[in-house]
């Protein structure tokens, strides 16, 4: 998951704001929510396998900001 320390000198929210909607949405439900995939994937209707992917593709994203 992501982590709530310091990476780059700003930490996970700050790096979170910055996505895309649709990552950020995922990341939302999953992180800050605390909803399962399968709940991530109903709020956003979306299939469970998009919401691994946005998840992914977000972390990584973070990871280069």
């Amino acid at each position: 998951m992501v982590y709530a320390e310091k990476q780059g000198g700003s930490d996970w929210r700050t790096l979170m704001e910055k996505l895309p909607q649709m990552y950020y949405d995922v990341v939302f439900y999953l992180v800050v929510k605390n909803c399962s995939p399968k709940e991530t994937a109903r709020m956003l209707n979306i299939t469970e396998e998009n919401v691994q992917v946005r998840f992914t593709q977000a972390r990584q994203m973070m990871r280069q900001i």
